[in-house]
């Protein structure tokens, strides 16, 4: 499709200059000395079909569908097409006699410029993309093609643009890449997350690609502390050069950030901490930011069942504005986060609360099993393992049955299927128990049922 325009674009722009060549010679016929009265029929049907292309010349221009612009060799507009009006909001009267400067939005580069120029001087066409400016001061984009117009002695005496509006597949394309910025992002979330448990090498991993994905030098994690407090930097991504923020405290009380991050639950943009008096003035706060040089500063809170259980931000070293897409881009990742960081306290509850049992367990001075409903062994205490004299790997090939003796079986047998019915709880019962060397002495065991939410028997103690 581009193509296509910029074909469009070369043969409206040579329709152009051969509207002005034809001009010019239209020009030199109305001098031409009258001679024979069958000559001079011949030159008047030459003028009149000369003037009906030149008028068909001149309704193509003024009804294309692309704006047309010709300037002098100083530059200045001589002529502009009603699309031009259109698309810039200036009439002809308004812009002509001015340069087409008075579109710049600044973001072409001076450098562009001169190719241009050094392109249209020479004879040739120049081909390119504006970011311009409106009357109105709206920006839009616009796809040009610039040529000289040459006269029949090849002298250059005009400059002719043609341009096309792109404004909207600029933004379409815009759009696709900011998806998939935003995917490409979101999935390096997900696979951070899922690939470790270690809580601090997720989080820095996570902060360097926000970081990278909104070219900023830093982004820190804070965590709150169990009471709530004060939250504390616990994971960070640094620009080389960058001071460390790791280990800073700030408090919750008198934070007004914090007060509208735990009100509100969204995300807060600082335009420039060095003024705002939101940001907490504490002698510390004052020194890091000095140090770490940011001016502006995105905050996003990390929520689990809607508890917020800390914050990660993005500092910019130069005043920036952050869009409405990036703070949307930037809520994603920390929802992300957020649920990844919720799995990995849980694990390490878990962990904390296993290595608890299994502390508890083996400093038991009782025998203590953990079974299956069909009586296989999970777990044993060390006190167990000492009882009857058996190390914990061979266990898996037994059930509890093998150790008590074949007459005690039927009776504990029948207990444990009425607890497996869900009969009973608990029961207590004592019979002979077999070592590994074969000695058979008396215990006394306590049974009790671990059932799942839904009903089913999972594990005998």
């Amino acid at each position: 499709m581009p193509q296509l325009w910029n074909d469009a674009i070369a043969l409206l722009a040579v329709l152009i200059m051969l509207a002005v060549i034809a001009l010019l010679i239209a020009g030199g016929l109305l001098a031409i000395v009258r001679r024979t009265p069958r000559r001079r029929r011949a030159q008047i049907a030459q003028m009149r079909w000369q003037e009906e292309q030149l008028r068909t010349l001149s309704r193509a221009v003024e009804q294309s569908p692309s704006a047309v612009i010709i300037t002098n060799l100083d530059g200045s507009i001589e002529y502009v097409n009603p699309k031009f009006t259109a698309v810039t909001g200036y009439t002809l009267e308004e812009v002509k006699g001015q340069n087409p400067r008075i579109l710049k939005s600044g973001y072409t580069s001076d450098e562009e410029y001169t190719r241009l120029w050094n392109t249209i001087l020479s004879g040739g066409e120049w081909r390119g993309q504006f970011l311009n400016k409106k009357k109105n001061g709206e920006v839009y984009w616009e796809a040009a093609s610039i040529s000289a117009v040459k006269s029949s002695d090849g002298r250059i005496t005009h400059y002719v643009a043609v341009k096309e509006d792109i404004t909207s597949r600029k933004e379409a394309e815009e759009q696709v890449v900011r998806q998939n910025r935003e995917l490409t992002l979101l999935n390096r979330v997900i696979e951070t997350a899922t690939s470790t448990l270690d809580m601090v090498e997720m989080l820095t991993t996570i902060c360097r690609d926000l970081a990278l994905a909104f070219d900023v030098p830093q982004a820190a994690t804070a965590l709150l502390n169990t009471d709530g407090t004060t939250y504390e930097v616990v994971a960070e991504y640094l620009a080389p050069g960058r001071t460390s923020a790791l280990g800073v405290h700030f408090p919750v009380t008198g934070n007004r950030i914090a007060d509208h991050i735990m009100d509100h639950r969204a995300p807060f943009v600082l335009a420039d901490v060095r003024t705002d008096s939101r940001w907490p003035a504490t002698p510390e706060n004052r020194q890091n930011i000095k140090a770490r040089g940011t001016i502006s500063m995105l905050i996003v809170p990390l929520l689990v069942n809607d508890e917020l259980i800390g914050t990660i931000g993005l500092d910019s070293v130069e005043r920036r504005v952050f869009t409405d897409d990036e703070i949307v881009l930037a809520s994603r990742v920390a929802a992300a986060l957020s649920q990844s960081l919720h799995n990995t306290l849980l694990y390490r509850q878990l962990h904390a609360s296993e290595s608890r049992l299994k502390a508890t367990l083996d400093n038991a001075s009782l025998g203590i099993a953990l079974l299956d409903p069909q009586g296989r062994y999970i777990r044993v205490n060390n006190r167990w393992i000492e009882l009857f004299n058996y190390q914990v790997a061979p266990l898996s090939h037994h059930s509890y049955f093998d150790f008590i003796h074949p007459d005690d079986t039927p009776t504990f047998r029948e207990k444990l299927e009425a607890m497996q019915r869900g009969d009973m709880e608990t029961f207590l019962l004592e019979v002979r128990l077999i070592r590994r060397s074969g000695d058979v002495f008396w215990g006394e065991i306590a049974v009790s049922s671990i059932w799942t939410p839904e009903g089913q028997l999972e594990a005998v103690v």
